[in-house]
């Protein structure tokens, strides 16, 4: 929006993860929440792919991070072409649904990790905690 390409012109997007480190420090979740969700959109509308990985990290760690922020955190790590920061985003997503009990959101969370990196034990254990849907060898 308006609003925000504005902020972002005048301090850039590296100011709104300053912004929302120094919200956070204060304890203004919400408002440390509001600066990295606008940081991590606008660093992946700039194709700013590992600086935004970093935004939704630290989204994810305050515990503010919704579905549509890990998938965006996922996207991002895709497109930065580094398969670590993909399972790192996957896992954390996988994590996070089983926490909120959402077995198959895991259950797909954790075989996509499984695509990339088939021997992956975390994922592995979130498919023995949900089921799977994938056949057995």
């Amino acid at each position: 929006d308006a609003v925000g390409s504005a902020r972002a012109g005048a301090g850039g997007y590296a100011e709104m993860v300053a912004n929302a480190e120094r919200a956070a420090s204060e304890g203004d979740v919400e408002r440390a929440a509001g600066w990295l969700i606008e940081a991590g959109e606008g660093l992946r509308s700039q194709r700013r792919w590992e600086e935004a990985v970093d935004a939704f990290r630290k989204l994810a760690v305050l515990g503010m991070a919704r579905d549509d922020h890990y998938g965006a955190w996922t996207e991002a790590a895709r497109q930065a072409g580094m398969a670590s920061l993909v399972l790192e985003a996957l896992s954390a997503q996988a994590r996070w649904h089983v926490e909120a009990g959402r077995r198959s959101s895991a259950r797909k969370a954790a075989e996509e990790m499984l695509l990339v990196d088939p021997k992956n034990d975390l994922a592995a254990e979130i498919l023995s905690q949900v089921g799977s849907t994938l056949p057995r060898d």
